[in-house]
C-alpha cells in the first residue's frame, strides 16, 4: 500500500489527498448505516436511537458528549498542542517502541 506523512495532526496518503481519518469517518457511517437497518428489520434498538436515548439523562448526556467529542478529535485531528495526547496515538507509539 502507500506511504504515509504527517500533515498537521492527521497522517495523509502520499499521492492522494485522503487522509486515514476520513476512512474512519467512512467506515464508522457504514457500521452505523449498516446496524441501523438491521436493527429496523429485526425490531431492535438502532445506534442512533440508542444515541438519542442517551442523551435523556444528565450522566448519559455527560458521557454520551465526551465520547462524541473523543472520536471527532480522533477521526478529525486533534489540534496540533494535542495531538501527542489521543489515547490511541500514545498507546500506537508504546506498542511501536515495543517491537
Amino acid at each position: 500500500m502507500g506511504e504515509y506523512r504527517e500533515q498537521g495532526s492527521m497522517a495523509v496518503a502520499d499521492g492522494g489527498d485522503l487522509a486515514i481519518g476520513h476512512v474512519g469517518w467512512v467506515a464508522l457511517a457504514g457500521v452505523v448505516a449498516a446496524w441501523d437497518i438491521w436493527a429496523a428489520l429485526t425490531g431492535r434498538e438502532t445506534l442512533s436511537g440508542a444515541y438519542r436515548r442517551s442523551l435523556g439523562s444528565p450522566v448519559g448526556r455527560v458521557a454520551t458528549t465526551l465520547g462524541t467529542t473523543y472520536l471527532v478529535l480522533h477521526l478529525q485531528g486533534w489540534p496540533r498542542p494535542l495531538s501527542r495526547v489521543d489515547p490511541l496515538n500514545v498507546a500506537g507509539r508504546h506498542l511501536r517502541r515495543l517491537r
